[in-house]
């Protein structure tokens, strides 16, 4: 599935004449070690089936770069959702009811508390006790709402899946940048098919796919004599038997543009 997503990615950056270089991963090392390792370059980076599920945050992410994730690794961690101005997550509108998000209010939050305890040593006694009052009171309801972020965090990370492979989502992106090919479609129809025979998406999620996502493609780019004797099938399909599934030794790419 990578390789789709890779010929689609590269050609929309040749076609804008963007200069790009290829990293493949083998790991989060091998990620934090690329962003060290451009810390001085002012580049921007494509992550392609990774990034979505750890905190970016918590990388060393160069300060200037902005960093866009193409995943179809759910969940999303929610640093990178809510947290991370420099983390752009790339995902179908459509997607954005499946992946049930908590309310940043819930999960996120800044310490207003201010005050400088050494300020109460000047302040008379019963502002001193105030003071003492208030500092309680805020540490309580932090307390409070810490034990429902977990709860409500524990119940965001219960389950993990996979979303629409990510080639389809750089087909549709290609779309709207009136950069796409029935070249790039085929890209996509060889990833989609590689994700369903892998068993990382389901029948009725590569059917949904097909149906709501793919054919306007196939019917943009099939001959019109073709649809309209209803022999789409007999010249354009993809066709796969079982085999030996065998682990990826990559997990990602990452791109420097």
């Amino acid at each position: 599935m990578k390789k789709p997503c890779g010929k689609t990615c590269f050609h929309l950056l040749k076609c804008d004449d963007v200069p790009y270089s290829i990293r493949t991963v083998e790991g989060w090392g091998s990620v934090d070690k690329i962003f060290v390792e451009l810390q001085e370059q002012k580049c921007n980076y494509i992550l392609i089936n990774c990034g979505a599920t750890r905190s970016l945050s918590r990388l060393q992410l160069p300060p200037d770069s902005i960093v866009y994730v193409l995943d179809s690794h759910r969940p999303f961690h929610i640093e990178n959702v809510y947290a991370n101005e420099q983390v752009h997550l790339l995902i179908n509108n459509s997607e954005m009811a499946e992946l049930q998000l908590p309310d940043v209010d819930s999960v996120i939050r800044e310490d207003s508390d201010d005050e400088d305890e050494n300020d109460d040593e000047d302040a008379p006694y019963e502002q001193q006790v105030e003071n003492v009052r208030r500092r309680a009171i805020r540490r309580e309801e932090m307390q409070v709402w810490e034990r429902q972020r977990n709860r409500i965090l524990w119940k965001y990370y219960e389950s993990t899946w996979f979303s629409s492979p990510s080639c389809v989502t750089l087909l549709e992106l290609a779309a709207e940048m009136n950069k796409v090919s029935a070249e790039l479609m085929w890209y996509t129809s060889v990833g989609l098919n590689s994700a369903f025979i892998d068993k990382l998406i389901s029948i009725e999620r590569y059917t949904q796919i097909c149906v709501d996502r793919m054919r306007p493609f196939v019917n943009r780019f099939m001959p019109r004599n073709i649809i309209n004797q209803g022999r789409v099938d007999d010249l354009l399909h993809i066709t796969f038997g079982r085999e030996l599934l065998l682990p990826y030794i990559h997990i990602g790419t990452c791109t420097t543009l």
